[in-house]
């Protein structure tokens, strides 16, 4: 995957390599950063997250630039050296937005991560004997950028593949002794994962519209992978 995105780049600039940039992705997801921008300045703040990531942890400087000019006062020739502006060492939000649609329009042309899942299952497996074995499921709610409200030109959504989902949680109140609900609403999809509760890996997940029920989803997702996780 990162040896075709580095050939969709071609010979561009190659200030940020595609490997450090999918490393800085992964980190933002795993140290829950909100946004691409809160990862941006978690790496201007952490040079060791800088260097694990593979950036330069100092800011780098071009070669300084040259050229010839005349002395008005003498009428001879003198060389004037310029320094070349100092680069930023840490990428902008641009070149993270980028990358991600680069990823997204690879993947519709090759499923290249959606074909991940099954070579990591199999090598999971070969190195944890009772890898699939105490299985648990569970649903996230995943909220689109856009805002959910259709245009009132076309009447569709801007992001078309979403839609909206409601999910209602209810309790007692161990105080009082009252029921309580709760409805959560939300614009966007469904993310359904079935991991390995013992050593806490993923062994399937399904991304689906906000509005679909995760009972029915997780059910299908069992039988599916059944044969699969463990002959």
């Amino acid at each position: 995957m990162i040896q075709a995105l580095e050939a969709k780049r071609g010979r561009g600039r190659n200030d940020f390599p595609i490997s450090a940039m999918w490393r800085a992705l992964m980190a933002g997801i795993v140290f829950q950063h909100p946004s691409i921008a809160a990862l941006v300045r978690e790496l201007h703040r952490n040079p060791a997250l800088l260097n694990m990531c593979g950036f330069d942890a100092l800011p780098r400087q071009g070669r300084p630039s040259a050229r010839i000019e005349r002395d008005p006062a003498t009428g001879q020739s003198v060389a004037v050296v310029e320094d070349a502006p100092v680069r930023s060492h840490v990428p902008k939000g641009w070149n993270f937005s980028r990358l991600v649609k680069n990823l997204v329009e690879l993947e519709a042309e090759q499923g290249l991560m959606r074909g991940l899942m099954d070579p990591l299952r199999t090598k999971l497996m070969e190195v944890l004997p009772d890898y699939g074995v105490h299985l648990g499921g569970d649903g996230k709610a995943v909220t689109s950028h856009s805002t959910g409200q259709r245009s009132r030109k076309t009447g569709k959504y801007s992001d078309p593949d979403a839609d909206w989902g409601k999910h209602e949680t209810r309790g007692v109140d161990r105080k009082t002794g009252k029921a309580w609900s709760q409805v959560k609403s939300w614009f966007g999809y469904g993310l359904h994962v079935i991991a390995d509760t013992h050593h806490e890996l993923p062994v399937a997940y399904r991304v689906t519209r906000a509005s679909a029920a995760e009972q029915p989803v997780m059910k299908e997702m069992l039988r599916n992978r059944s044969r699969r996780v463990r002959p």
